[in-house]
């Protein structure tokens, strides 16, 4: 029989909630380590200590989706749930990635990026103003 939404959601919930119990806790064991045995300042080590704590969790899922994703479609098993599913993993691991890269600290510092970065290759690719857009390649 299939479980209903609200269990099924129950359920989800449930898995969140060990996964972040799971890695608040590791957080608060990686602080007994002094940061200066790391060689990093202070401020540094809480800041990767929190970034491990809340995207600890995201990170993990999406990589282990994807590997789950590859294994089935290397069994030849076509289920829906990896077929609807993989658009969007991939784009939230495509936008967290792209973020992690362009060291950006708000999603508005993201999207400031992008539009910047689109025209400057419209700069690029423009008969009129090509030369300008060589400065920046």
């Amino acid at each position: 029989m299939k479980k209903s939404k609200g269990a099924r959601f129950g359920i989800w919930l449930l898995k969140v909630l060990v996964s972040y119990t799971v890695f608040i806790l590791l957080g608060l064991l990686i602080s007994l380590i002094p940061a200066g045995n790391l060689g990093i300042s202070e401020e540094m080590f809480y800041n990767l200590r929190m970034f491990f704590m809340l995207f600890g969790p995201v990170y993990l899922t999406l990589i282990v989706k994807i590997i789950l994703i590859f294994i089935q479609t290397a069994q030849g098993k076509n289920s829906n749930t990896a077929e609807t599913g993989r658009g969007a993993i991939f784009a939230v691991t495509a936008l967290l990635l792209l973020a992690n890269l362009s060291n950006t600290q708000t999603a508005s510092d993201l999207a400031a990026g992008m539009v910047e970065g689109d025209g400057f290759k419209t700069l690029e690719h423009s008969k009129r103003y090509f030369l300008k857009g060589n400065h920046f390649g």
